[in-house]
């Protein structure tokens, strides 16, 4: 079990009676501090200061009981803002409809990324809407092929 994924259990139960969900877990260096992102949302995917706040001191005292956290840290709890990345295939299907960018593994097509409207979620793969010049065009590619998806914000 890596250091993240016992993180997530110390956190995951805590966040749980609070109604939030944590999207992801990051650990992240700012200047020689290590600082560990915990980006959370509500079901709705908003987030309040409050409840960042909340949860932030929550989280600070179930990790002092986390054996392998015996370094200095600082946690930075936050919203997981308008570019989140979608993790599971779930976060996918939910956003169905949305715009997204996609950093693929391997090139295809030409190309190692794409912008576009996600029109379909399935094991196999993904389908993306996008703009060739002013034309609609569908997109196919194979989940084993996703580096990265996030949401994006459409100029």
């Amino acid at each position: 079990m890596s250091n993240l994924d016992k993180i997530r259990a110390v956190l995951e139960p805590i966040a749980s009676e609070n109604q939030v969900l944590i999207n992801d877990l990051i650990w992240r260096n700012d200047g020689s501090e290590k600082v560990l992102e915990i980006p959370i949302m509500f079901e709705d995917k908003t987030m309040d200061l409050e409840t960042c706040g909340k949860l932030s001191s929550l989280f600070i005292d179930a990790l002092e009981d986390v054996d392998s956290m015996n370094f200095d840290y600082s946690i930075d709890v936050c919203s997981p803002g308008a570019e989140r990345l979608l993790n599971s295939k779930a976060d996918m299907e939910d956003e169905i409809g949305s715009y997204v960018y996609v950093k693929f593994k391997n090139p295809t097509a030409g190309s190692h990324e794409i912008y576009g409207e996600l029109k379909s979620v399935t094991d196999e793969g993904i389908s993306i809407e996008y703009l060739e010049k002013t034309r609609k065009k569908l997109f196919e590619l194979a989940t084993d092929n996703i580096g990265l998806i996030r949401l994006a914000i459409k100029f």
